[in-house]
């Protein structure tokens, strides 16, 4: 029987995503001083977020003792620093890379058995979210 999924990681996931839309709709709703900031909030929020993603694989190593992932758990990071030298707008296309490559990383283990099942899907769900905020963030 699978484990049941649990709420407050929920919450928190999709409470997480909260910026990334709110950011999109203030550049494409708001005065154009309002764009400028919601720009550059959204993209360091996004650098942030990969940040936390790498660092996931740094909890669960502890347990597992796997030593890639405590590789693995500080490269999205260490990505992240030249990435928030940039322009905003030259963020974007690597910070949908960072999220994407982030996600294709957890689905591969996941499949080994290194996540729950329920974690995935969230995933999948909060990811999409995410690279759709960001790339409206230069769309629109």
């Amino acid at each position: 029987m699978p484990l049941p999924r649990p709420l407050i990681p929920h919450l928190l996931g999709w409470g997480g995503v909260i910026p990334f839309v709110g950011s999109a709709l203030a550049k494409a709703f708001g005065d154009p001083l309002m764009a400028i900031y919601a720009l550059n909030f959204g993209t360091v929020y996004g650098a942030v977020i990969i940040g936390f993603l790498g660092a996931i694989h740094w909890g669960a190593a502890l347990t597992s003792r796997q030593n890639w992932r405590y590789i693995w758990s500080v490269l999205p990071a260490l990505a992240m620093v030249p990435v928030l030298v940039m322009g905003p707008v030259q963020r974007v296309p690597f910070l949908v890379a960072g999220l994407v490559i982030c996600w294709g990383v957890d689905l591969a283990t996941a499949r080994k058995g290194g996540f729950a099942p329920w974690y995935m899907r969230l995933r999948h769900g909060l990811t999409a979210v995410a690279v759709a905020a960001l790339i409206s963030l230069v769309a629109i």
